[in-house]
């Protein structure tokens, strides 16, 4: 059977598209990686979805119509004024926006970071402000109100932590059989815990024995 103009049209007009579309998967591959993911399709995991239908929104969505970008401003989340009694906040000390971003909703944030009322006193880069939501700006007039700490917070109280602590029962009476198996002399076997120190976490590490005495004076003070 003979093929006719329609089908050398249509296999021109195939053609045609497969070598656009080579085109372009070349030209993208060519690009930057920054630009590659800016222009790639964003697939929302779940809670972003959920925060997004509440109308959350990431720092730079509630940033961008601040003066300079909110600079010298106190930022906060939702999802810390629910979880802390404590203030939790940023005072913003340079940001700087994504020029390449078409909503001008991406960018870079430094600033200094207070911690359930207990400020860092360090400028650091603000590292998931282009992936969380729920963010928004203190107004002005309400930051002296919202920097209060509660009378009853005990955030600030000292804290300790041990820096061994007694091994599981049956783990002891194993460690103890092979001390006296091998004629040592018995040691009380322990096992060593190492704490991060960040402002979420200020304990200092004592011994099991002053970790236990520290307890018992908190039980009195009760």
């Amino acid at each position: 059977m003979p093929r006719g103009k329609f089908y050398e049209d249509y296999m021109g007009i195939r053609k045609m598209a497969q070598r656009i579309t080579r085109e372009r998967e070349e030209a993208f591959r060519a690009l930057p990686e920054r630009e590659k993911a800016r222009l790639r399709p964003r697939i929302l995991p779940e809670p972003v979805k959920a925060a997004v239908a509440r109308g959350e929104k990431r720092l730079f969505e509630v940033l961008r119509d601040e003066k300079d970008w909110g600079a010298g401003r106190l930022v906060t989340r939702i999802l810390w004024q629910t979880r802390y009694p404590e203030p939790c906040y940023w005072r913003l000390t340079k940001v700087v926006p994504d020029e390449l971003a078409e909503e001008r909703d991406f960018g870079d944030a430094w600033g200094v970071r207070t911690w359930r009322g207990i400020c860092e006193n360090t400028e650091r880069k603000i590292t998931k402000a282009n992936r969380t939501h729920g963010w928004w700006v203190v107004p002005t007039e309400k930051e002296e109100e919202f920097c209060r700490v509660p009378e009853d917070s005990t955030h600030a109280e000292e804290r300790k932590a041990p820096y061994e602590v007694p091994v599981p029962p049956l783990l002891r009476a194993m460690m103890l059989a092979e001390q006296q198996k091998q004629g040592a002399d018995l040691v009380e076997p322990m096992m060593p815990i190492r704490i991060s120190k960040t402002p979420a976490n200020r304990a200092s590490q004592v011994s099991w024995a002053e970790y236990q005495d520290w307890l018992k004076e908190k039980e009195i003070a009760k």
